[in-house]
């Protein structure tokens, strides 16, 4: 059984500009960050930002790494 959403990983060609968006803009915590990546938090909720330069000549249905992660109970 579903107990809740355990992450969001979201791929983004501008990181810099969503790290910005999400953490100035919207308030999220910065928890971490690399070249390639960040983790934020809003609340329980975890967000990953992770970069992928080939989302602009591949199609994200082809190497998109956007995932949404549930919890579930034992």
């Amino acid at each position: 059984m579903l107990s809740g959403l355990n992450h969001l990983t979201l791929v983004v060609i501008f990181f810099v500009f969503f790290v910005v968006f999400y953490q100035q803009l919207l308030g999220m915590r910065l928890h971490a960050r690399w070249d390639s990546g960040a983790y934020l938090s809003c609340g329980d909720l975890w967000l990953c930002l992770s970069l992928d330069p080939q989302r602009r000549i591949t199609p994200p249905e082809e190497s998109d790494y956007t995932h949404y992660a549930f919890s579930i109970a034992e």
